[in-house]
């Protein structure tokens, strides 16, 4: 199941009130991106996932991002390489099949 099939299933799921599987269905798919991003063996999922996180968090809060959040953000960002490459131009090879 590719990640752009997780995120329909999440619409899907949203539409029909189910919010934890929804949710489910994000998680998954922001994991494989990760991962798509930060390949293992190079980076653990440990490392993958939070960098992501970080990488995106402007885009996933809109840009309002407090002081504690940005703290944590220059932690992440110091222990590991970033990507300028934005949630939303995400490259068809992160959303193709795994």
């Amino acid at each position: 199941m590719s990640i752009a099939d997780r995120l329909d299933d999440a619409r899907v799921l949203g539409d029909q009130g189910r919010r934890e599987g929804a949710l489910l269905s994000i998680l998954v798919a922001v994991a494989a991106t990760a991962t798509r991003r930060y390949p293992y063996p190079a980076y653990p999922d440990s490392h993958a996932f939070p960098q992501f996180i970080a990488d995106e968090m402007l885009v996933i809060t809109g840009g309002q991002v407090g002081a504690t959040q940005s703290e944590s953000l220059v932690r992440i960002e110091q222990s590991g390489p970033t990507s300028a490459c934005p949630w939303a131009s995400v490259s068809t090879s992160e959303t193709s099949d795994l």
